[in-house]
């Protein structure tokens, strides 16, 4: 290694003797340039006192099945202001294991047994002394906004294209939008029939990932609005990794005002990474029984995975259709308030998504513009005082809570 490689401070939690001989045989490899301390469980117990977390840059943990008690005090830990990078090693898990253990603030996890060459948990430190470095030279963090349907259909991507053309050209935020569709992703066919010079899965693979990797493979939709398309293959998908997903959203963050994430319905292990890196999550749902209760069940699994409430608004899309339901009827069935509205108008929506064309650029006085004008500006905290009568509310006498 290089003498100018940053020196860690390791702690290891080990269950047996073994496998504290198996981590040093491991290190062994690195040449000795990081500081480790070795400790065994008490009692099956990771007992974390023992270990001063503020001074440590890397915690490993090992176990052979994948305790609650060990979410517990780890999720805990990542509570902390100041906590090191989690590793966790176990000998099998479930999908649902990496979702409590990402939740827990997990950020990789090594199969076990190791061996004295096992190299997926020296990259695995190699990527987190990576990111210290990219998190030391890194400028003022831009916002991270997930944009998520709570079913097919909910028209969260149209929604997502031109809340970020919105942003970058009328009000000269720098903007990176990322489809994250791991199946079919389509973001950049609202916006250009031109082909992109690379996807996702081509950047997250890149080993020396910076703001040039991102650029040379972005698409330029406007001045300021640069899209991110997803992989061009489920393969490619099913290849990428949340770690690298993270290290993406570390990279951009430091490069552009607004990262916007285009989601799909399903909440799976890179999807959730990016919620966890979001500083809001729009969720995007319609006025119909079928659409409120895909959204009902989306918000009690983020209440399961403890996302909190101001993290999350509520786009309801299409709400002044003829079979919406009324608002008492969703306020009853959500028990929350609508945060953003999104009228009806089919023949204009079309059009923009035919042409290719954000509708705030073709039709910026047309009613759907005008209200995911009104979107942009609360999110840019620019929303009148109260006292004055918002577009939304002067034109549209649908009204929740």
């Amino acid at each position: 290694m290089n003498k100018a490689v940053k020196e860690l401070n390791i702690g290891v939690i080990a269950s047996t003797n073994e496998v504290i001989k198996s981590l040093e045989q491991v290190f062994s490899k690195n040449a000795n340039i990081d500081n480790l301390v070795y400790l065994k469980r008490i009692d099956n117990e990771l007992r974390l006192n023992r270990i001063d977390t503020a001074k440590t840059d890397i915690l490993i943990v090992d176990s052979i099945a994948i305790a609650q008690s060990d979410l517990d005090d780890l999720s805990l830990l990542n509570q902390e202001k100041s906590h090191p990078a989690m590793i966790y090693l176990a000998s099998n898990w479930t999908e649902q294991h990496l979702i409590d253990l990402m939740r827990s603030g997990v950020q990789d996890i090594v199969h076990l047994p190791l061996n004295g060459s096992s190299q997926d948990l020296l990259d695995a430190v190699e990527r987190i002394r990576q990111k210290t470095e990219i998190a030391k030279r890194s400028k003022a963090k831009g916002k991270i906004i997930s944009v998520m349907p709570c079913k097919g259909g909910a028209g969260a991507t149209f929604i997502c294209v031109n809340l970020a053309y919105q942003l970058a050209e009328k009000y000269n935020q720098r903007v990176l939008l990322i489809d994250l569709h791991t199946q079919y992703g389509d973001a950049a066919y609202y916006l250009t029939d031109s082909l992109a010079a690379g996807n996702v899965a081509d950047v997250v693979t890149q080993p020396y990932l910076n703001s040039v990797t991102i650029a040379s493979a972005a698409m330029q939709v406007a001045e300021n609005y640069y899209l991110l398309p997803a992989a061009n293959s489920i393969e490619k998908s099913a290849k990428i990794q949340s770690h690298q997903i993270d290290t993406l959203l570390t990279v951009a963050a430091s490069e552009y005002d607004y990262v916007l994430l285009d989601l799909s319905s399903s909440l799976d292990v890179l999807s959730t990474r990016g919620i966890d890196r979001s500083d809001y999550v729009y969720l995007v749902t319609q006025p119909t029984l079928n659409f409120l209760k895909a959204l009902i069940n989306t918000l009690n699994l983020f209440k399961e995975l403890d996302y909190p409430n101001s993290q999350i608004r509520l786009v309801m899309n299409q709400f002044d259709m003829d079979a919406a339901l009324s608002g008492e009827k969703i306020t009853q069935l959500l028990s929350r308030d609508v945060d953003n509205q999104i009228p009806y108008d089919g023949a204009a929506v079309d059009e923009s998504i035919n042409a290719g064309i954000p509708i705030v650029k073709m039709n910026p006085t047309n009613r759907v513009s005008l209200a995911i004008d009104e979107m942009t500006n609360i999110l840019l905290e620019r929303k009148v005082t109260a006292k004055t009568e918002s577009f939304i509310t002067k034109i549209l006498p649908f009204k929740l809570g």
